[in-house]
């Protein structure tokens, strides 16, 4: 279980603790443990899905200093990535666009 695994980690480490899990969301256990649902989208292919994740996670917590928005960030960018496929990497532009429900991302 994800979520168990997580909360074992936090009590040996006083690190933040991240778990992706596919079309269950992520989960981050900082001060607390919060779940961040999946965005919904049809799956092309998973291969770099985690990869991506974290790459944006980095990228956006680098520049809002904000944990949460940077989970939120990460889930769409993941999920933008697997309904393309393989060479596709969103833009942050596009990546915003459908954090805000626009279509034609």
């Amino acid at each position: 279980d994800p979520i168990e695994a997580c909360k074992k980690i936090k009590e040996i480490s006083k690190a933040n603790v991240i778990v992706t899990m596919g079309k269950n969301g992520s989960v981050i256990f900082d001060e607390k443990l919060k779940l961040f649902e999946a965005y919904k989208v049809k799956v092309v292919d998973t291969t770099g899905a985690g990869d991506s994740f974290t790459a944006a996670f980095v990228h956006s917590l680098s520049k809002t200093k904000d944990i949460d928005f940077s989970m939120k960030f990460s889930n769409a960018y993941a999920a933008l990535k697997i309904s393309k496929g393989k060479g596709y990497f969103p833009s942050e532009k596009e990546v915003l666009k459908f954090m805000r429900g626009e279509k034609n991302v």
